[in-house]
């Protein structure tokens, strides 16, 4: 499931300008269920010995500009946040909670939620053009003397694509206890000139790439990434992109959920 949420203000939307962990915070602050919000947080599903929290979230999308001087960014109303993920209770109980509210706070901002939209998403085709709605980011942290040292891997290097593979074939077998096919490539449609974003998460630094990509190989892994985010950190805000190729299976905008939750 993935939901659209749309925020408003009557003013300017002023946040710091590396605010993943705010949005994160938000998701975790307005989850219903306390125990399931610290079971996300701290745990996770597990595979063998990796942990998945199984969501991802785009950028806060709208127009803004970059006040330098203070660090910020300051948005235009309306704004909207993209939440997706494989496990449905996650979207449930964040917007069970958020439609209670007049205010939602992002960070020392409040902000009033204006519109809810959900989509649902199925397999679909074997190949899909993309864009990404955040950062995606691909990495290794090795040992080098006695420190850890993190590499940040471009789309023009082979381990970009295996090391996304990887993670899209562990999320399934961890979904549906079961094998699928090994298959897929990423094509990066733009220029190798290009630079990777660089963000701040609280004090460390992520590199990640935005922009479209190619993507093809088996549906179901595609479905995965669709839903969970392609790459590493997806909780923390990377890895969320939206399907941009012509004739697609355009996901199926449910109202009627939106209904439900607004009576509660």
């Amino acid at each position: 499931m993935r939901v659209k949420l749309i925020f408003n203000l009557d003013n300017d939307i002023v946040l710091p300008v590396h605010y993943n962990s705010l949005v994160q915070g938000f998701i975790y602050n307005y989850l219903s269920d306390k125990s399931f919000a610290a079971f996300l947080h701290e745990l996770g599903y597990g595979w063998n010995k990796r942990k998945f929290k199984l969501f991802t979230f785009s950028r806060l999308i709208g127009k803004y500009q970059i006040d330098k001087d203070k660090n910020n960014i300051v948005f235009k109303p309306p704004i909207y946040l993209i939440l997706s993920s494989i496990k449905n209770e996650i979207i449930q109980e964040l917007v069970a909670n958020v439609v209670k509210e007049s205010w939602i706070r992002l960070g020392s901002q409040e902000v009033f939620l204006d519109d809810v939209q959900f989509e649902s998403f199925e397999k679909g085709p074997d190949k899909l053009m993309i864009n990404m709605l955040s950062p995606l980011v691909v990495y290794s942290t090795n040992i080098v003397g006695q420190k850890k040292k993190t590499y940040y891997y471009s789309p023009w290097e082979e381990e970009f694509k295996e090391q996304i593979e990887n993670n899209l074939f562990k999320k399934y077998q961890l979904i549906n206890h079961d094998n699928v096919k090994r298959n897929f490539q990423i094509k990066p449609l733009f220029s190798s000139k290009e630079k990777p974003r660089i963000i701040m998460y609280r004090n460390f630094v992520i590199k990640g790439w935005i922009g479209k990509f190619s993507i093809s190989g088996t549906p179901e892994l595609l479905q995965i990434g669709y839903a969970t985010g392609l790459g590493a950190k997806n909780s923390m805000g990377f890895g969320c992109f939206e399907v941009i190729e012509q004739g697609k299976q355009v996901p199926r905008i449910d109202p009627g959920i939106k209904k439900m939750y607004l009576k509660q």
